[in-house]
């Protein structure tokens, strides 16, 4: 199956630019970029305003109700990297710019930034306590020197609410998310689309494409990752049959039709691991995601039973079957981690990257690893441990997965002590490798 490839990570895997480093040099080096308040997410990369290639991020908290930030590299090697606040979030009813950013952001044409808030926005109706949540774009100034530009595409309703996820953008311009609760069948979640408008200033055109019913089909939907054809692959948290699901979503051949779901897995199945993240999508169609928890028993406890896993989905042979699911691996607890948060990314050299939350060489601070795919649906992966982070200065508790830049430099975002030594309180990291 090809892959349609979003402008941020083609941007990600193609234009980024670092600095040069030693191509002997082999011992990952981790380095810690910018402190950011507030509990920073996932990264992407874009260009800014100047020109320059840069880090775009959301905190879900800082400035208090959140704020979404760009962080610029340095002219000269060594020098400081520039943090800006593109918007920081107020959640005021009256202006309904929405609270609590989630999710990585998407970039869209002419570099505008579109993402989702869990809660805020103008809509307070019964079920959504605090706002039912958001969708935003930030538009680029004209100039460097410029503000940004924040608008609601829209505000959500208590018949859909609490987006669990940013969005991803397909062709035309179409902006595709996830929310954890509403639809027909109340608190079990929905997928959604925006279709942009025809002239300036008129509202974008809201569907919703799937409501969860809790059954077979899942619910609590986690987030999306868009494959050919349009086709929209996902997770659930927890909703079907007792347990989490993969699915994908099939556009209709006729305009105005049904779109139409399929469950490509369901962890019930004999399988105990259960958070799934994401999906990303692999060479052949292949889907890859983490669990949170399920597999080697060592880290059970209050949060769950397992130490997580790494899974990949394989589509059927051409001549028809179902997906295969495989466990290709399973966290230890020890050196290389538990509990991996973020899902995994795909490197230029077809590794699958990623972080685990918790454990590694200081037991409750994390690590960043590696993992060479199988060679077939029922292999398994070598893992290596690029990082183990050690807290303070460089952080710990990486609960969002990395971005590859140029040169094999990893970039990504550790929750808590980022050189402020406080909960809540982390930092943008480079690892060069």
């Amino acid at each position: 199956m090809a892959i349609h490839t979003q402008p941020a990570l083609l941007t990600a895997l193609l234009v980024f630019t670092v600095y040069s480093r030693a191509q002997t040099q082999f011992t990952p080096k981790l380095t810690t970029l910018a402190n950011i308040g507030g509990s920073p997410g996932g990264l992407t990369i874009g260009t800014g305003p100047s020109g320059h290639t840069a880090l775009f991020g959301t905190t879900y908290s800082g400035g208090g109700l959140g704020t979404v930030y760009s962080l610029t590299p340095p002219a000269s090697p060594g020098d400081s990297w520039t943090q800006t606040v593109l918007h920081t979030f107020t959640g005021s009813f009256s202006g309904g710019d929405g609270s609590y950013p989630i999710g990585v952001l998407a970039i869209g044409k002419g570099g505008v930034l579109y993402g989702a808030t869990r809660t805020g926005g103008t809509n307070t109706r019964s079920g959504c306590g605090a706002g039912c949540g958001t969708v935003y774009s930030l538009t680029p100034p004209a100039s460097a020197s410029g503000s940004w530009t924040y608008a609601v595409i829209y505000n959500f309703t208590s018949a859909s609410f609490w987006p669990s996820a940013g969005v991803v953008i397909g062709p035309g311009g179409v902006l595709y998310g996830a929310t954890e609760f509403g639809g027909v069948a109340p608190y079990n979640g929905t997928v959604f689309a925006f279709v942009p408008p025809a002239a300036p200033g008129s509202p974008w055109t809201y569907s919703v494409l799937h409501n969860f019913t809790g059954g077979s089909d899942g619910g609590g939907t986690v987030g999306l990752a868009l494959g050919s054809n349009g086709v929209l692959f996902g997770t659930t948290s927890g909703a079907g049959i007792a347990s989490c699901t993969v699915f994908s979503l099939t556009p209709p051949a006729a305009p105005g039709d049904a779109w139409t779901l399929d469950t490509l897995y369901n962890f019930a199945n004999g399988n105990l691991s259960i958070g799934p993240s994401a999906p990303t999508i692999g060479p052949n169609g292949l889907l890859y995601g983490t669990t949170t928890y399920g597999g080697n028993p060592a880290c059970s406890g209050i949060y769950g039973s397992g130490c997580g896993t790494v899974f990949a989905v394989t589509p059927p042979s051409a001549s028809g079957g179902s997906w295969v699911f495989t466990t290709i691996y399973n966290f230890t607890g020890g050196n290389d981690g538990y509990w991996p948060y973020g899902g995994v990314m795909i490197g230029p050299n077809g590794l699958l990257y990623g972080t685990a939350n918790d454990g590694g060489t200081a037991i409750y601070y994390g690590t960043i690893y590696s993992l060479t795919p199988p060679t077939s649906s029922t292999g398994s992966s070598t893992e290596t441990t690029l990082y183990g982070f050690t807290g303070y200065p460089n952080g710990s508790n990486p609960e969002a997965g990395v971005v590859f830049g140029a040169s094999g430099v990893l970039y990504g975002t550790v929750e808590d002590n980022g050189g402020c030594q406080e909960p809540g309180c982390g930092a943008v990291y480079s690892l060069t490798m």
